[in-house]
């Protein structure tokens, strides 16, 4: 006999969403899964590959910028070090600079061998060279040639109480036209005039004159005469003359003339062209360790020849010139020493000339002798300065500062008007104690 069990427990109450829930939920315990579609699979996955790819070189440039800045900093170390090692130091020094004239005179001569400076008395040396030019010069002499204008006048005397006049052949009479001066061809007889009832009847002589010069402008219309002869006198006004027609004929042409004058000024340019051109050959072409003082030169056996006479018609001429000349030089290095001696008179011997900064004027105080002697004085302006002994200098400043060795220039070397100090490379701080490595530049600015 079967037997029949009886559940003897409360059964639990349950909400209606729950039911709800449960029944639907049986239904999709039940259903297949969907499957996500083939594409975005794939997506997916190249999705990751790619993001591993980053990861991956990520990781691979940090490793490399770690190698290369490692690099970097070991060739940084590496260079510090040697530049260090390499360390070097620039000092430029600037002398003070004082105002120098000098000035004397000493003897130059051939005969001289040796320099003198106590007799003051130099070897000296002639240069010689010869010079020719031809020149062209333009005539300014003139030859006027042509016609002179000619024609009658009516000499007339009005002279009371009346007198008659004769007149010489030549006798000058001017035209109020122009006032152009006309001369009588021959002798005048001018008669006394008359007098009738009272009244003075005029005298009167035609005569021919001829113009003081060619040319056009003596061609004058009819017009009156004054004697100029009689100016002064109370005949001037009681002798004229009269032309009833013109005169005429006058015609010229102008010649240039080779003048004496112009030979004169064509030699005398010639003279000074050549002995100018001696004077920059002799310069020029002097051995390089002589000077040839200005002035000290022997000009000789000039010479002109023109190929047009004076008098000759031509609108220039040619003139052809030759001339020698010796030239005494002494040596250059002699005058230094004689301004040497003035500047160690004047500035004492630690101080030194600065060359570039010297204008010398050299100059003959008399015509060379023939024999080879004449006295040169000389003027010059320089500037000079005390210089410095460079191994002394860097033993000064040798591990010391840039203000340190400022402080040494203006303590101990009263001739440096400044010192320039550079140190390689730029964090360095003290010149080195190694001589070698220090460079001192003397720097002068004139």
């Amino acid at each position: 006999m079967v037997k029949k069990i009886i559940d003897i427990m409360e059964p639990v109450a349950v909400s209606f969403k729950e039911k709800k829930r449960s029944f639907f939920d049986k239904f999709r315990i039940n259903q297949p899964k969907k499957k996500k579609p083939k594409k975005q699979v794939k997506i997916k996955k190249k999705m990751l590959q790619k993001t591993k790819k980053v990861k991956k070189l990520s990781q691979k440039i940090n490793l490399n910028l770690i190698i290369a800045v490692s690099v970097v900093v070991l060739a940084l170390f590496i260079s510090l070090i040697v530049l260090s090692s390499r360390s070097k130091a620039e000092i430029t020094l600037t002398p003070k600079l004082i105002d120098l004239e000098m000035a004397g005179e000493f003897s130059i001569l051939t005969s001289q061998e040796e320099l003198d400076l106590k007799e003051r008395k130099a070897p000296a040396k002639f240069f010689e060279t010869e010079e020719e030019k031809w020149g062209v010069f333009q005539s300014t002499g003139s030859d006027t040639t042509g016609v002179k204008a000619t024609g009658f006048i009516t000499v007339y005397n009005t002279q009371n109480p009346p007198r008659s006049f004769s007149f010489v052949t030549g006798t000058r009479f001017v035209s109020s036209d122009g006032a152009k001066t006309f001369r009588a061809t021959e002798k005048i007889n001018l008669p006394a005039g008359k007098l009738e009832a009272g009244k003075l009847v005029p005298s009167e002589v035609k005569i021919k004159v001829e113009a003081q010069e060619p040319g056009e402008s003596y061609n004058v219309a009819p017009s009156k005469f004054s004697v100029p002869g009689l100016s002064g006198t109370a005949f001037y006004y009681n002798i004229y003359a009269e032309s009833e027609e013109g005169l005429t004929g006058g015609s010229s042409s102008v010649e240039k003339v080779v003048s004496k004058e112009d030979l004169e000024k064509a030699e005398e340019f010639l003279r000074a062209e050549l002995e100018e051109k001696a004077e920059v050959s002799l310069k020029r072409f002097i051995e390089n360790e002589y000077i040839l003082p200005d002035t000290s030169i022997i000009f000789s056996d000039f010479s002109v020849e023109c190929f047009q006479k004076e008098g000759d018609k031509a609108v220039e001429f040619n003139c052809y010139g030759k001339l020698k000349a010796k030239g005494l030089a002494c040596l250059y290095e002699d005058v230094l020493s004689f301004l040497e001696v003035e500047k160690n008179a004047s500035v004492g011997e630690q101080r030194k000339i600065f060359e570039e900064s010297l204008s010398l004027s050299l100059f003959s105080k008399e015509v060379p002798s023939l024999g080879g002697e004449a006295l040169v004085g000389f003027l010059a302006k320089a500037k000079a300065f005390g210089p410095v002994g460079e191994k002394e200098f860097i033993s000064a400043v040798l591990g010391k500062s840039k203000s340190e060795i400022q402080e040494i220039v203006r303590n101990d070397y009263s001739q440096l008007s400044q010192a320039e100090i550079k140190l390689w490379p730029f964090w360095q701080r003290k010149v080195s104690n190694d001589i070698s490595k220090i460079k001192v530049i003397f720097e002068i600015n004139n």
